[in-house]
């Protein structure tokens, strides 16, 4: 919503003290829930980076590079289970945006040899 703001000429503005208030859904106070939406997250940010135009091989070096980024942040705080969770779910999201990057290779390469007659 932010770059479809910018791109109309909107401001966005982050407001720290803004107030909200949310219901949660007790299923989404689960580990496997956490898991699950960071997974469907990285196959959100690799789709919308495909959208715009920003796919290929680049994917794969950043979605390892927060992967093991991820990995590093979960052992540091091995002590300190609420952030190592933080960061074992930010890795996993890492492994849906990697295998969403292979397969929408993957789909490229396959149209490329169709229109080559390869």
């Amino acid at each position: 919503m932010t770059e479809l703001a910018l791109k109309h000429g909107w401001q966005v503005a982050y407001l720290p003290t803004a107030h909200v208030a949310h219901h949660v859904a007790p299923e989404r106070l689960c580990r496997s829930w956490f898991l699950e939406r960071s997974w469907w997250q990285g196959i959100s940010e690799c789709t919308r980076e495909r959208l715009s135009g920003q796919t290929g091989l680049g994917q794969l070096r950043c979605g390892a590079e927060r992967f093991l980024r991820g990995l590093y942040r979960s052992l540091k705080y091995l002590n300190d289970p609420a952030v190592r969770f933080d960061n074992v779910v930010y890795a996993y999201g890492q492994v849906g945006y990697m295998v969403t990057a292979i397969q929408d290779l993957l789909t490229l390469s396959q149209r490329f040899k169709l229109l080559n007659g390869l």
